[in-house]
């Protein structure tokens, strides 16, 4: 474990005031604090199954989370943030937006990013791609 001197700081400066923590700016309602999705992974797709992809997402180059799910509902796609089973047996998200904007800001720009990695990447090419290789 490094200690605060190798790692150039003081212990004093990792120590939290007393009170609770208030955030350096407060947003306003219908705003999206100046949250900036700043890479969008499409890490595995799944074309003949509800889940249509596995996506990691990075906010403000400083924040990442993974395991987002691509899923095919009954009239659209959308998107499903990382969650776990629950002792009830309810499945509970890991981390999720707080706001409507926030959800459709990530939703929209992940859905973006789907759409542009199946026009780079054609299910039938990827196909046809994986038989070739197992004829070799």
């Amino acid at each position: 474990m490094q200690s605060f001197e190798n790692a150039g700081l003081e212990p004093s400066a990792l120590q939290r005031k007393p009170g609770p923590a208030k955030p350096a700016r407060l947003p306003q309602k219908g705003m999206v604090n100046n949250m900036n999705i700043t890479d969008v992974r499409i890490r595995k797709t799944y074309p003949d199954a509800r889940l249509k992809a596995l996506v990691s997402v990075t906010l403000d180059g400083d924040f990442a989370v993974h395991d987002i799910k691509v899923i095919e509902g009954p009239s659209r796609l959308f998107v499903a943030m990382p969650s776990r089973k629950d002792e009830s047996g309810n499945f509970r998200d890991i981390v999720h937006p707080i706001t409507p904007e926030a959800r459709q800001l990530i939703e929209t720009t992940i859905l973006e990013r789907y759409y542009t990695y199946l026009a780079e990447n054609p299910p039938e090419a990827a196909a046809a791609g994986k038989a070739e290789s197992k004829e070799s």
